[in-house]
């Protein structure tokens, strides 16, 4: 039975990226069936020395690569060879950089008229900050997030996970191919450009708007919310555990289950709008009887009655559970070197035929011959160009 197609299968990308928020965009692009071609420095991308390679391992599969220096002639020759081929350029480079290279988006569509061209930034081609370097923590700073995180009275507390990164790759992508189906109808090529700021302020949305009508400020609540109480990690016995009730009804539920009917009866908690007024008496109270029962208790008491709640999980924990397992959210991937590694797939539906991972990440220019070849080189060519140091080739031929 023959493959089903993936929706990108045609299209070409070349990267020109690092780090995260790019290599993400055009991972979505090469996990539906884009031909994406990364390109790094002869000495390779940093992320491939940093934390065991794990950045690098868990956003370039599905990609080839070729290893050659931009700052050379011939080697921007070449990628500019491999960009008249192609349907889409993505880059996260410094604004400017690129520019001094002789690849910006005016020099690369004079060469490919039909050519996408995404620039990925910290704040983005225009603008007072636009050639400032930035980073998820740093934006998540700069755009309010970082003033409404950890516990009242404390230093703020970062997101963890790139999460800004992340967004910022998957809006690149939206963009991307949105773009691609305009083309379809003028013909024409466009020019993307994105920025974590601009990821960070959709992400606050919410606040900013609810800041423009009331005025006010939103402030710290550890895991807590400022919509519904209680809503937020508690300690139980052997574990945190988030415990979310939504309305009163459900407090009424939640209460009976637990025991804590005097509480239900309080006029102090018997809404939702009063249990916000008195948070702070309320979580005292529920703290202090939620440690008596264990979090494998409070689940399927809470759970059969609908509220909210499920234990907090480590890594370990999570990669083991049944759930994760059930959704194959976790995929081994054989990789040189590192043996055998979990990476997270792509959010989405896909037909049960097609491999998640059709290629593993590319060792350093593993795949510079076969790219060269394709873009007309000769192997005298390629030999030449590997003696002088312009492109690397792993494992040398």
């Amino acid at each position: 039975m023959a493959r089903a197609a993936l929706p990108l299968e045609g299209i070409r990308a070349i990267e020109l990226c690092h780090a995260i928020a790019g290599p993400c965009c055009t991972a979505l692009l090469a996990d539906m069936g884009a031909d994406v071609i990364k390109v790094e420095p002869v000495t390779g991308e940093y992320s491939r020395y940093v934390q065991h390679a794990s950045i690098f391992l868990n956003l370039n599969r599905n990609k080839r690569g070729i290893a050659l220096d931009l700052q050379t002639d011939r080697g921007h020759e070449l990628v500019l060879k491999l960009i008249a081929k192609s349907d889409v350029l993505v880059e996260s480079f410094t604004p400017g950089t690129l520019d001094k290279l002789g690849l910006s988006y005016e020099v690369v569509s004079k060469e490919n008229p039909a050519i996408i061209y995404c620039s990925v930034s910290g704040f983005g081609h225009s603008g007072p900050y636009q050639k400032r370097h930035a980073v998820d923590p740093l934006v998540q700073a700069m755009s309010g997030m970082l003033s409404m995180m950890g516990e009242p009275g404390h230093p703020p507390i970062r997101i963890g996970p790139p999460t800004i990164d992340f967004g910022t790759g998957v809006f690149g992508a939206y963009n991307i191919v949105l773009a691609l189906l305009n083309r379809q109808k003028s013909g024409q090529g466009q020019r993307i450009d994105i920025a974590l700021l601009d990821t960070a302020a959709y992400y606050m949305g919410n606040f900013i708007a609810d800041y423009s009508i009331s005025g006010q400020i939103p402030a710290p609540l550890g895991s807590g919310s400022s919509l519904f109480v209680p809503y937020q990690v508690f300690q139980a016995k052997d574990r945190f555990v988030f415990i979310g009730v939504y309305d009163d009804d459900t407090w009424k539920e939640f209460c009976r289950i637990l025991g804590l009917e005097d509480l239900a009866g309080n006029p102090n908690y018997a809404t939702n709008e009063n249990r916000c007024k008195n948070r702070h008496e309320l979580v005292k109270i529920l703290s202090k009887v939620l440690q008596q029962h264990s979090s494998d208790e409070l689940v399927a008491k809470l759970t059969a009655i609908d509220v909210l709640c499920g234990p907090v999980l480590d890594v370990s924990d999570v990669i083991d559970d049944p759930q994760v397992k059930d959704r194959k959210l976790v995929i081994d991937v054989d990789y040189p070197y590192t043996g055998t590694i979990k990476v997270t797939r792509t959010p989405g539906g896909f037909p049960a035929e097609v491999p998640q991972i059709r290629l593993r990440p590319p060792l350093l220019g593993e795949h510079t011959n076969q790219i060269m070849r394709e873009a007309g080189y000769t192997k005298a060519d390629i030999d030449s160009f590997i003696n002088d140091g312009i492109v690397f080739q792993y494992p040398i031929l």
